[in-house]
């Protein structure tokens, strides 16, 4: 849950690196940045407490809308998607409000982005693209990337599977687990035609 945010400050150091050198840092230039690298450390610290709700003996869920929230996790991922040249759509049939684990979503939905992204990466798409499809109280995230293989579709969600050299292959299980024990939810994954979709269903 961290990386990317981590990547995400990363650009913004190197960004105001680069507009110091070309004397381009103005005062306008700079809030911008600090405010950027300020929503950065606040969702990481917010993830901190969440993770420790999930493992204390009491939790806490609360109402938020499922469109506000996927907004807010693809604000965090902006930097990083523009920087791959992905094109990110985002299709709000219906929006639900639901009484749940906000963080837990937000990680949940960090987690599925970044796999998207990933896997358009590895496979070198010409136009790569990230599609998330709301309605109601079901979840779609999309991409076009081609999908996955038959015999590996069947273990995406198990501990430690991973067909990445750098991946510890618990993204995706955390996932479901979030998603399905906490959550009280569902997690799947489907081949399209043009590549993988994961849904989450979740109760109203």
């Amino acid at each position: 849950q961290w990386r990317q945010p981590l990547t995400h400050l990363s650009y913004i150091v190197m960004n105001i690196e680069d507009a110091f050198k070309h004397k381009s840092l103005d005062e306008k230039y700079m809030v911008k940045k600090v405010d950027e690298a300020n929503s950065q450390i606040d969702f990481m610290s917010q993830t901190i407490e969440d993770f420790r709700d999930f493992y204390a003996p009491i939790k806490r869920k609360e109402n938020f809308s499922i469109a506000e929230e996927t907004e807010h996790i693809l604000e965090i991922m902006k930097h990083i998607l523009e920087e791959k040249d992905i094109e990110v759509r985002l299709l709000v049939k219906e929006d639900s409000v639901l009484k749940n684990y906000k963080n837990g979503y937000k990680q949940v939905m960090l987690n599925l982005l970044t796999n998207a992204k990933d896997a358009l990466i590895e496979n070198h798409v010409l136009k790569p693209c990230i599609e998330i499809m709301i309605e109601k109280e079901e979840v779609r995230v999309y991409d076009n990337a081609g999908g996955v293989e038959a015999d590996k579709l069947q273990k995406i969600f198990e501990p430690y599977f991973t067909s990445k050299e750098k991946s510890l292959g618990i993204g995706l299980y955390m996932s479901k687990m979030i998603v399905e024990k906490s959550m009280e939810a569902t997690l799947s994954v489907e081949n399209t035609k043009k590549g993988a979709c994961f849904k989450m269903v979740f109760k109203v």
